[in-house]
């Protein structure tokens, strides 16, 4: 976006602002920043507080806000960029000529707010709406970025703070407008975060692999997961909801801004001093970790350790999909499991009215293997 600026500033006003001075002459290069990034996003209100010459450095363009009107006040703001510079000639000879040939660019102290309303849609999509030619042309340099992301369906927020990014046109792309992108950030929820790929910014499409260091999962965070359709159902997400912990993994993912419950994605990672509960449970998980991995196709874990009191829970297992009716494999074993009242709710009807006479209680070591194929579940329970 930022690195298609021209600067069609006119010979007569270079020429009198030369004649009167550096300040008027950087008053002339902001409005006439302004005046472009106007052009090019007409839906949106655009301000540059100021700009100046550097010599044997460019152009430093400083407080550029971009602004919906039409959004709430509250996230009216989408982007505040504390401080550009445009490596480029600042030779007036140079500005008389044309439009300066920009060879980098780098922003400072950016804030993007990013809000995804109850319909759904998100407030910067009019950012990066497609345009012809808009990809990156020269690299771009961004330090000490901050992210701020509202769910508003789901009353939630995230921040990514301290982003340092590195964008680079991709010699390899031909004329598709692809980039490369690295860069680093810590955040609200992890300690560190890394990431790596190619991004079409006027598509909106994006292709990238990372890293995230002590991620906190929440509630809120769960809340914030794409719902909808087949992906994931309410019952599925009250389920993960009650899951909290740690965790360290490495992602892939690829797809669109506009259609991200389309995104084709991969996570493996380790979940550590973890906690569950669920109402459907009669008793809350603690000390849990396990490895895993999770894509469209579903969950796969092993390795899993819990406890529940005095109860030491291992287990591995799979589930193929994400509907409350997936098929599963689960391998569940159970040592000093205490027997008592608190299981008939997990029973079937005709179980649960036997439990309920006989009331059996103690401590017993179970092994389960339960699956479910087409809605049909087949236990396999062992006791001593």
């Amino acid at each position: 976006m930022l690195v298609r600026w021209a600067l069609p500033i006119t010979v007569a006003g270079v020429v009198a602002a030369g004649a009167i001075g550096s300040s008027r002459l950087g008053e002339e290069v902001r409005s006439r920043i302004q005046q472009r990034l106007a052009q090019e996003f007409p839906t949106l209100t655009v301000q540059v507080q100021g700009a100046s010459l550097v010599e044997g450095e460019g152009i430093v363009v400083r407080g550029v806000s971009f602004v919906d009107s039409a959004l709430p006040k509250e996230c009216r703001q989408l982007l505040w960029v504390d401080e550009i510079r445009l490596s480029c000639s600042t030779n007036l000879a140079d500005l008389i000529a044309g439009a300066p040939q920009i060879s980098a660019v780098r922003l400072r102290r950016p804030v993007l707010h990013a809000v995804r309303q109850s319909e759904g849609s998100w407030t910067v999509a009019r950012l990066l709406k497609q345009r012809a030619g808009g990809g990156v042309q020269v690299p771009v340099a961004i330090e000490d970025a901050t992210l701020l992301v509202d769910d508003v369906p789901r009353q939630a927020r995230m921040a990514v703070r301290q982003v340092s990014l590195e964008v680079a046109p991709d010699e390899g792309s031909g004329n598709a407008g692809w980039a490369t992108v690295r860069g680093t950030a810590a955040g609200d929820l992890f300690e560190r975060a890394s990431v790596a790929g190619r991004v079409a910014l006027a598509a909106g499409m994006f292709d990238l692999r990372g890293a995230v260091q002590a991620f906190e999962l929440t509630p809120s965070v769960v809340g914030m997961l794409p719902a909808g359709g087949e992906q994931m159902t309410e019952s599925v997400r009250s389920r993960i909801a009650g899951l909290r912990g740690r965790i360290t993994m490495d992602w892939q993912a690829a797809g669109a801004l506009a259609a991200l419950e389309s995104t084709v994605f991969s996570v493996t990672g380790r979940l550590e001093s973890g906690r569950f509960e669920h109402a459907s449970l009669p008793f809350a998980m603690s000390d849990v970790t396990t490895s895993f991995q999770v894509d469209r196709a579903g969950l796969r874990f092993d390795k899993l350790e819990a406890h529940a009191g005095s109860t030491l829970l291992r287990g591995s297992g799979r589930y193929a999909g994400w509907t409350s009716t997936a098929d599963f494999d689960l391998l569940l074993e159970a040592e000093r499991l205490v027997v008592g009242r608190h299981w008939e709710g997990l029973l079937p009807d005709s179980m649960a009215s036997y439990w309920s006479k006989l009331l059996p209680a103690g401590e017993v070591d179970v092994r389960a293997q339960v699956a479910r194929r087409n809605g049909t579940i087949e236990p396999n329970v062992s006791l001593r």
